[in-house]
């Protein structure tokens, strides 16, 4: 992926994130599958953050900066 469609995603999910933790939260009851998809959705996240350093990394190797 490239690093736009990385940032891209990453912005989709945090999107994603603060409505399920805005929504879910609120609940008395939680719902277990709701819970399990926002800690997915976050470990997700994270993953998107590490591939976006990666890439950012890469370009600045690349170009000797």
């Amino acid at each position: 992926m490239t690093t736009q469609e990385l940032f891209d995603l990453a912005e989709f999910l945090d999107e994603r994130i603060a409505y399920y933790e805005k929504n879910v939260t609120k609940l008395q009851a939680q719902i277990y599958e709701e819970r399990c998809t926002l800690s997915d959705m976050k470990a997700y996240r994270i993953h998107i953050q590490e591939g976006i350093e990666a890439n950012i990394s890469s370009m600045e190797s690349n170009t000797g900066e």
